[in-house]
């Protein structure tokens, strides 16, 4: 059954893809809204590079200028790093820079990581985009490239790093996690300990390319909707509201068949037996009544519970040869009150119809 209708739904979804049929009034088709640093890197305005020092002395210029300007930029960002332990790891062989550079502006951003490639994982040493940079997407498109880099190019599906309080939110926004689906014996003594900062994990899934990964999740919001549209016709659809129904019926409560798309509920039917007990505990609850109404009829009859009716309460206290009466009776009643609370719906079941008959001659 769930599998035919997401195949609806995929169905669906692809003839409006391919019929581009896009409905500004729904969300879902309106166009995906693009970072700064999408649309820049769409226009030519930044570019990505992977650069790192292999100690040769024929290396082009232009990168040993870039490894000098990451590990500026690291050494700006992450004040609490020591300036020579940032720099002996940007420049170190086994370390690597993924880096934004910015027409007329340089290095703006950059993520240095070290690759264990027996172990199965990379570790993110440095990650830092320039202060009047921030805020405008640099630091997710440049993860997401990192992510499609590690998957695509050297088969790396999981990424680790510690994170200080101050850049915990950024990972977890990158899907970073502290619960590890890589044994510890993997990374344990391979990686620097940090205080003070907290070990994060991400795996990468084979087959998502990241860069991509919003209109991915945009298409799956959409077929997602497209399945719930399926299954419940009704889904989305907006009723004019219960107060209408509510004068039209007197101010009764509503059953369930007068109340639309009630139908299409998917606990219907648990809502139906609900409705039915209700009805039952209504019918129970009108005999009970019916039958409390009579027995205090009947009570009134009798000729010996004269001292009991009307106003006793407030007769007793003037008698003289009882006057602490309301210290021995710890709840005085009589049958006034008694029709009172009956008229008001107090007495829902029989122990407190009973219990207010007791304390009105024993208590």
């Amino acid at each position: 059954m769930k599998s035919d209708i997401f195949k609806k739904a995929f169905q669906k979804f692809d003839e409006e893809k391919s019929k581009q049929e896009i409905k500004q009034e729904d969300s879902y088709f309106t166009e995906i809204r693009k970072s700064i640093a999408e649309t820049e890197e769409e226009n030519g305005f930044i570019s990505l590079h992977i650069i790192n020092n292999d100690y040769s002395p024929l290396q082009d210029r232009n990168k040993i200028k870039w490894l000098f300007d990451v590990q500026r930029l690291f050494s700006i960002q992450l004040p609490k790093m020591p300036r020579e332990y940032v720099t002996r790891i940007v420049f170190d062989r086994t370390h690597t820079n993924l880096i934004i550079h910015k027409k007329d502006k340089g290095i703006i951003a950059g993520i240095c990581y070290r690759l264990f490639k027996e172990q199965g994982f990379a570790e993110i040493v440095f990650c830092a985009v320039m202060a009047d940079e921030q805020v405008k997407g640099y630091g997710t498109h440049m993860m997401n490239h990192l992510k499609d880099y590690m998957v695509g190019k050297l088969g790396i599906y999981h990424l680790l790093t510690y994170a200080d309080e101050f850049a915990i939110g950024y990972f977890i926004k990158q899907d970073f996690i502290t619960e590890f689906a890589l044994p510890a014996s993997k990374y344990k003594g391979y990686i620097k300990d940090y205080q003070g900062a907290t070990l994060m994990y991400c795996q990468l899934h084979p087959k998502l390319i990241y860069i991509k990964s919003k209109q991915i999740y945009h298409n799956m919001r959409r077929i997602y909707t497209l399945a719930l549209k399926e299954a419940f016709p009704n889904y989305g659809m907006q009723f004019g509201g219960l107060k209408p129904l509510f004068d039209k019926n007197g101010g009764q409560p509503l059953s369930l068949k007068q109340i639309p798309g009630t139908e299409i509920l998917s606990n219907i039917e648990d809502l139906k037996k609900a409705e039915e007990e209700h009805e039952k505990y209504q019918q129970t609850g009108e005999t009970l009544q019916k039958n409390f109404r009579l027995i205090l009829q009947k009570l009134k009859e009798d000729k010996n519970s004269w001292p009991f009716k009307k106003n006793f309460l407030k007769r007793i206290s003037r008698f003289r040869k009882v006057p602490d009466y309301k210290n021995i009776i710890n709840f005085p009643i009589d049958l006034s009150i008694i029709t009172q609370k009956l008229k008001d719906g107090f007495y829902t079941c029989v122990r407190s119809y009973v219990y207010c008959r007791l304390k009105t001659f024993i208590f």
